[in-house]
């Protein structure tokens, strides 16, 4: 006797499939909204390792850099470029100017997309870049053996330059970041972030086995939780909201 297929046995007795998990969205307007922390933020290390992961909509048609993450007065940042590429700059002791690799795809406006890099500034083949679970490597940051990211910097900004300006025109339905962690570092298996759709990171971002990162928004308590700056990460300083994300 053949046995029955979950969709079947649900048909037949009425029974709803199990929702999917999706992340809260939130809308960064590019006007008002952004975080900001003064003074170095907790768990901020100068390190040769940084992942960092988001899920983003764009909502801004391409033209002109917007601020993911930006790290104090230094020439480092997360951001969306000017074709809607991830860019990623970092400073360092051998490139206090800034050096830079991107993502491969232009993001189209209104799309939403998962984003996952690992940095690692020893060497540039362990330089990993995905869009949507899929390997999205441009260019690939110049490392120097044994450099080390600055970051332990004066402030620090996420959705606008730690001044206020450059701001992110985008919905944001995660944001997961740690450095130093050579562990996360070296994520080859991008199905923590993406499989196929979105994945329950929890409420600490430690979800799907990832260790708790230095700053994480995300779960159904996202907008209250930015617009209090409440960061559910190691890093547990209080961000101050500047506009009110939705």
């Amino acid at each position: 006797m053949r046995k029955m297929s979950a969709a079947l046995i649900r048909k037949l007795t009425g029974t709803p499939a199990a929702p999917a998990y999706s992340h809260t969205m939130v809308t960064f307007d590019g006007t008002a909204d952004y975080l900001v922390r003064g003074g170095t933020p907790t768990g901020f290390i100068d390190a040769r390792y940084m992942t960092i992961a988001f899920k983003i909509k764009p909502n801004k048609v391409a033209g002109t850099l917007q601020n993911i993450l930006h790290f104090g007065a230094a020439n480092a940042r997360i951001a969306l470029d000017a074709t809607n590429k991830v860019a990623i700059t970092l400073s360092s002791a051998n490139f206090p100017a800034g050096i830079g690799g991107s993502s491969g795809t232009a993001m189209t406006t209104g799309q939403e997309y998962t984003c996952h890099f690992a940095i690692d500034m020893q060497t540039g083949s362990s330089q990993l870049f995905y869009l949507n679970g899929v390997s999205d490597i441009g260019s690939i940051i110049a490392a120097t053996t044994g450099d080390a990211i600055w970051s332990t910097l004066t402030n620090a900004a996420i959705g606008a330059a730690t001044g206020g300006t450059v701001k992110l025109e985008a919905g944001i339905g995660f944001f997961w970041f740690t450095m130093g962690n050579t562990t996360d570092s070296y994520i080859t298996d991008a199905t923590k972030f993406y499989n196929g759709g979105d994945v329950n990171l929890g409420t600490n971002g430690t979800g799907s086995g990832l260790t708790q990162p230095v700053i994480f928004w995300g779960g159904s308590n996202n907008a209250a939780h930015w617009n209090a700056g409440i960061n559910a990460g190691s890093g547990a300083d209080t961000w101050t909201m500047n506009g009110a994300v939705a």
